[in-house]
């Protein structure tokens, strides 16, 4: 191996433990740990790549990691990382070469029902079958946790199940689950099983690595980091880490050495870590932190872009430069003045092939082609669709049962696709043979645009000798599994600011960092419980530890919605009573912070003739701001407001 580890990280990688923990700093080099101990694995140990279970949480690490080791190991190909992968991909791949399917009922050529299509399902069900179904809004949430209440869910449930059964669809659920559960029939366990990011596992994902780890045959080596248990709302959490660690006995070691951050950015970061933690930095102290008020998100926007202009002038690119915030709503106002200033930016939220509506079609069509069972896609095909205007999915369905389907040339051709792929070679055989010009209509003023958008899709996969119709089944997993993003022809450059939220900007870096919204309500948001408080400490944690060289952290001195305060949040007076020295703005926020002691936490009840009870949230001079349950947040002059105060 040509890799350079420090000590700890050679010595975790030669530990010969059963079970191995690496709790890796923020920028401690975890990625290079964990690449480093599967090469040692195979060109020490002897190991052979196709015996190892990598595991990780985005497409994105996966990808990395199985780069840079072929980047390390000439010899390696694709087919000696086939277990190489995220949870999801792996527990498919499982389920549709290695494990006894048919078990459960399924075939290997079964299909995957995202969240938004298994959602209109659901509701179908809840119309067909009469299901008493408590908070609808929520219904979402409710299938993924199963939460119950005193209604239909369990029948929902057990339809849902009966219905996929039937038409040979999963869930993302059910890949862990059912891949699970056939794992403990079988006796496949691999010698090493690899886990990244270990601690945002949540209990079906700890559920997936016992299935496959065996206490004579398997070896276990895990890296993670508990000070960035972020996803708590998504199953991750502390307390299942801990079990983790006292299940397998596992040896702990740790990798204290940051070499991303400058030892300012670092001195801030360790205010939010627990207090036995060890964060040791190699850089120099750097650039001070920057603390910035400003008066509301519109002027914080204009001053975000000149401040960006500037920082270009000075030599940086605009892809070292990141904008950071809680919530995705505060992006809209960013996005239009940066928009306005000239300045180029790529935002967190981006195009997805399903939000174009010509694609989720076309996507139903091949879903569909592939898995004649799934009377879903079939529906989403004919369906309110400006593609196939003068035919109703049941008038479709009449035509099948009455043994009509000839009237349906689609239909047909979308029935004989499985066998007549096999003749095709290449995306635009595909395109010809189903007709989609006509489809299209060439007289509608979408076709250019639409015919570009599937030509775009269909350029995206994969070229190899494999046939056409393997590289398209996998390219629909694929999308299933990562909601894949389409990039368009006049997105050709990568030098853009970073706007993201701070879940989106973990794993990432940037030598310029900016957090907008450090307030009160907003940076932290408000919190019910002490482990939610803890949440968002880790959070705002792995936002500043984005930072490489300079780290500005701005807040609003104009109260927003009543919900965010006014001033600097705890997390900015936490840092400032401890390190004053490092604030370029440091008197105005201690007068800031004096301010916010001196005045009443306890809000002034009031009563109004109309609107009732309130509570005074703000005030001036002239003004009073009152939040009415009944009403919500009115603004009433202080002179003819008519109000008691209680």
């Amino acid at each position: 191996m040509g890799i350079v580890l420090n000590e700890y990280q050679e010595r975790a990688v030669k530990d010969e433990s059963k079970a191995c923990l690496v709790n890796a700093m923020v920028g401690s080099g975890k990625t290079l740990t964990l690449i480093s101990k599967v090469l040692y694995l195979n060109q020490v140990k002897g190991i052979p790549y196709s015996d190892m279970v990598v595991l990780t949480f985005t497409n994105k690490a996966s990808d990395e990691i199985k780069e840079r080791i072929q980047g390390e190991d000439c010899l390696i190909t694709a087919s000696d990382m086939l277990y190489f992968g995220t949870f999801h991909s792996i527990a498919l791949r499982f389920l549709k070469t290695l494990l006894p399917l048919e078990r459960l009922g399924f075939t290997n050529d079964f299909s995957i029902i995202e969240m938004e299509a298994e959602l209109a399902l659901a509701q179908e069900l809840i119309t067909t079958h009469k299901l008493n179904i408590k908070h609808k809004r929520s219904l979402a949430k409710r299938l993924e946790n199963v939460i119950k209440q005193e209604d239909d869910l369990e029948d929902l449930l057990k339809l849902l199940k009966e219905y996929k059964l039937k038409n040979n669809l999963m869930d993302f659920k059910d890949l862990l689950q059912y891949s699970t559960k056939l794992l403990k029939e079988t006796d496949y366990h691999p010698s090493w099983l690899i886990i990244d990011e270990v601690q945002d596992c949540d209990y079906e994902q700890f559920a997936f690595i016992k299935s496959l780890f065996d206490k004579e045959k398997t070896k276990l080596f895990a890296v993670g980091d508990p000070n960035q248990i972020i996803y708590t709302w998504r199953g991750s959490n502390p307390k299942l880490l801990e079990q983790f660690c006292q299940e397998y006995q596992v040896t702990e070691y740790l990798l204290p050495i940051n070499y991303r951050s400058s030892g300012a950015i670092l001195e801030m970061a360790k205010e939010f870590l627990k207090e036995d933690s060890t964060l040791k930095g190699v850089r120099d102290e750097g650039k001070t932190v920057t603390i910035t008020s400003q008066f509301d998100p519109f002027n914080e926007a204009l001053y975000l872009a000149d401040q960006i202009k500037n920082k270009v002038k000075q030599g940086y690119n605009y892809s070292d430069i990141a904008v950071l915030y809680r919530l995705q709503r505060q992006a809209d106002s960013l996005e239009e003045t940066l928009k306005k200033e000239g300045v180029p930016y790529e935002a967190s939220s981006k195009l997805k092939i399903n939000d174009i509506p010509v694609l989720k079609w076309f996507l139903s069509l091949l879903k569909y082609a592939f898995n004649t069972k799934n009377e879903l896609e079939l529906e989403q095909i004919y369906k309110k669709n400006p593609y196939l205007p003068n035919i109703t999915i049941n008038k479709v369905k009449k035509l099948i049962e009455n043994q009509e389907a000839d009237k349906l040339p689609l239909y047909e051709k979308l029935n004989n696709l499985a066998s007549k792929i096999e003749e095709m070679t290449s995306p635009q055989e595909l395109y010809d043979y189903l007709e989609l010009d006509k489809y299209l209509n060439p007289t509608s003023i979408t076709f250019e645009k639409d015919k570009n958008y599937i030509t775009t899709l269909l350029s995206k996969i994969r070229q190899d000798e494999t046939k056409l119709s393997q590289r398209l089944k996998q390219f629909l997993d694929s999308q299933a599994l990562y909601s894949l993003e389409l990039k368009e022809e006049e997105d050709n450059t990568l030098d853009k600011v970073k706007l993201l939220t701070l879940h989106s900007s973990k794993g990432l870096e940037f030598k310029v960092v900016y957090i907008i919204g450090v307030n009160e309500g907003l940076i932290p948001l408000y919190c019910k419980s002490l482990e939610e408080e803890k949440e968002e400490k880790r959070l705002f944690y792995v936002g500043v530890t984005r930072a490489k060289d300079e780290l500005e952290l701005l807040y609003y001195t104009q109260s927003l919605n009543g919900r965010i305060y006014a001033g600097p949040s705890t997390f900015i007076s936490q840092f400032v009573q401890r390190k004053e020295s490092s604030i370029l703005d440091i008197q105005a926020i201690r007068k800031q912070i004096l301010l916010e002691k001196e005045t009443p936490k306890t809000l002034r009840q009031v009563k109004h003739n109309k609107y009732g009870l309130g509570q005074i949230i703000e005030e001036d001079d002239t003004i009073l701001k009152v939040d009415f349950p009944q009403y919500g947040i009115k603004e009433l002059l202080k002179d003819f407001c008519e109000l008691e105060y209680l």
